[in-house]
């Protein structure tokens, strides 16, 4: 069996200039593990990372829980996403 995966591209339209939402905070909850990512769109000189943070779920289902920090400290948390599907996130 394939190994599951969830992305998580972040949209922080309300937010010019940041429409990326470079530095927010991704937390997904999974089988009773818990995976970090950060929004960023470079990590060094004159390199790019694609925007879309990816988390690898090996045999689970679900993911419990879907928790994002924005760049302005503000925050909001999803609950029961499938896995295998590309969620896109605005912020509210």
């Amino acid at each position: 069996m394939p190994a599951r995966l969830t992305r998580v591209p972040t949209i922080d339209a309300t937010k010019p200039p940041n429409v990326d939402a470079g530095g927010a905070r991704v937390e997904l909850e999974a089988g009773g593990v818990t995976q970090y990512r950060q929004v960023m769109t470079a990590r060094s000189y004159l390199s790019q990372v694609e925007l879309p943070v990816t988390f690898g779920l090996g045999l689970q289902s679900a993911v419990d829980a879907v928790s994002i920090t924005w760049p302005d400290g503000t925050s909001e948390r999803l609950v029961s996403s499938p896995v295998d599907r590309v969620l896109v996130v605005s912020q509210q």
